[in-house]
């Protein structure tokens, strides 16, 4: 939030290697070890308002429907789903978290 105040120009993305002070829904602490996951942050300087809710739901749809067009190395189709609010899951493996943050 501090890049988003000091000016990060919309659509920016902000990557990161690990995570050790993150946070996921209702303020739950969320670690990622080094070379674990991707984890990134991206700025939209747009008037959401009060739907900014929406924006995980919208981008795990994304992401689902990303998985589902790909197939692993057996030539099967991957089948993602959507958990809502907020994950993106195969079978029982949480493949995405999405939190979106308003200022």
């Amino acid at each position: 939030m501090a890049w988003v105040r000091t000016g990060a120009p919309h659509g920016a993305v902000l990557t990161a290697d690990y995570q050790s002070a993150g946070r996921g829904r209702h303020q739950r602490a969320w670690i990622s070890a080094r070379g674990q996951n991707v984890m990134l942050s991206m700025i939209l300087r747009t008037a959401f308002g009060n739907r900014v809710g929406w924006v995980p739901l919208a981008a795990g749809l994304a992401v689902a429907e990303t998985v589902d067009a790909i197939t692993n190395e057996a030539g099967t189709p991957v089948q993602a789903q959507v958990k809502w609010p907020n994950d993106v899951r195969i079978g029982t493996g949480k493949l995405a978290g999405i939190l979106a943050e308003s200022a």
